[in-house]
């Protein structure tokens, strides 16, 4: 179950950034690049409560990709003047955002469930079992991750954002 959910979350950040990829959209890539440093962010903070070096390794390194990434787009986005690049603030309705901001606050509920009480989330997972939680540690992350891109696409009031963060949100669940 946990690997399923898990593999479902990896499954949608693939289709992100290939819609990103695909749409050549500056904002979108900018915000599969965020989920993925936060995630990245979480794997290494998991790769240090747990002592493992190669987890902690391999999101440093992954968390500088993605990083430098956001600062590449961004700086390419700020350098062009085609008016698909600009935030489109003004074209997004309050229950947009009002909605969108709701997913946010699950996605971050789920997220702190998950550390805090993972047995509210998972009443039928033996939580003793080897490797359980770990697996239990990373998909809090991808969880934190998803509230946190769904809030920032908020902020940022961007529909190119918030239609990605849906898109991932839409694949999450149909893997789910």
């Amino acid at each position: 179950y946990l690997v399923q959910m898990w593999a479902a979350r990896q499954f949608a950040l693939g289709f992100i950034f290939g819609y990103a990829v695909f749409k050549r959209s500056a904002p979108m890539l900018t915000l599969a690049y965020i989920f993925f440093l936060v995630m990245f962010i979480g794997d290494f903070l998991i790769g240090i409560g747990m002592k493992d070096p190669a987890l902690y390794g391999a999101a440093t390194v992954m968390c500088l990709i993605a990083a430098l990434m956001i600062y590449f787009i961004h700086k390419r986005s700020k350098m062009m003047e085609d008016k698909t690049l600009t935030p489109d603030a003004e074209t997004l309705p309050a229950w947009i955002l009002i909605v969108s901001g709701l997913f946010a606050l699950l996605g971050l509920a789920v997220s702190a469930s998950l550390v805090f009480a993972p047995a509210s989330v998972l009443p039928n997972v033996d939580l003793q079992a080897k490797g359980v939680s770990y697996l239990i540690q990373m998909w809090a992350a991808r969880q934190f991750a998803v509230g946190f891109i769904f809030g920032y696409a908020v902020f940022r009031r961007s529909a190119a954002m918030l239609t990605l963060a849906f898109l991932f949100f839409l694949m999450m669940n149909i893997g789910d």
